[in-house]
């Protein structure tokens, strides 16, 4: 079994410092593997924002997994967006941090970025080439993973799926954590799709502050939806999903 810590949209320039704080101590204690951060790590992508950001990651001692998201790309600095949309980004974290495997896991990191429309992620050729080239290299008996800010269409997703046996997709940007399994279109193949909530950041959109916790084996997922409630994060929902002849289906009975 392996444990992966998701988190999302930290928007550093825009958090509650109790939140950062808890959210530490509250990983130290889950003491995960890896922790995959599906982007937005400041909230204006200014350097003293992406200081903060790099500060608070590298207090934590676990492999990470980083991608950037939209607001990781200036927004007021027109020259900048458009000719090194993600020069902070890069300076800050590195390009190293894109790919993990442990044996038993495969998280390959997807950027969805764009200048322009900035909001909107980009699926371009050239990117899910290379995510196919990776996956390429993955032993055929680790869960393959992929991680990204925006979530993937339905359709690209799909064909991800049944060409490179994608086991599971783990996006923020919505700030809202919720999960699904995509079926439609993929025969015996499905993908399980995982959502964060904003961990730390203030800009809340109907639900409080949240991360996952997933505990991967081979044919069965077990996530967690930490939630923020009285002045720390706990285990607001869980849920399981098994994995029969290449399908995840959700079980209702956690001891299944």
């Amino acid at each position: 079994m392996r444990i992966i810590a998701h988190i999302s949209d930290l928007h550093f320039g825009a958090v509650r410092g109790d939140l950062v704080r808890n959210l530490r101590e509250s990983l130290l204690e889950h003491a995960p593997h890896v922790v995959a951060i599906s982007g937005d790590l400041t909230q204006r992508a200014r350097s003293r924002q992406f200081a903060e950001a790099t500060s608070f990651l590298s207090s934590l001692p676990f492999p990470l997994l980083t991608v950037p998201g939209n607001h990781d790309i200036p927004l007021y600095n027109i020259y900048r967006r458009w000719t090194k949309p993600l020069a902070g980004y890069r300076r800050a974290v590195g390009d190293a941090a894109t790919f993990y495997e442990n044996g038993e896991v495969a998280l390959v990191g997807l950027d969805t970025t764009k200048p322009f429309g900035w909001k909107e992620g980009r699926f371009s050729r050239r990117r899910l080439g290379r995510l196919a080239t990776i996956l390429e290299r993955v032993p055929e008996t680790d869960i393959r993973i992929v991680v990204a800010h925006h979530p993937l269409p339905s359709h690209k997703l799909a064909a991800l799926t049944r060409t490179h046996r994608i086991d599971m997709v783990l996006t923020g940007h919505h700030h809202v954590g919720r999960h699904d399994v995509l079926a439609e279109t993929l025969g015996t193949r499905s993908c399980l799709t995982i959502h964060a909530g904003t961990a730390v950041s203030h800009r809340l959109r109907g639900q409080d502050n949240s991360f996952n916790i997933l505990r991967v084996e081979r044919n069965r997922v077990d996530l967690e939806l930490m939630l923020w409630c009285d002045g720390c994060f706990e285990a607001a929902e869980k849920h399981r999903f098994v994995r029969e002849r290449g399908s995840w289906r959700k079980v209702e009975d956690m001891r299944a």
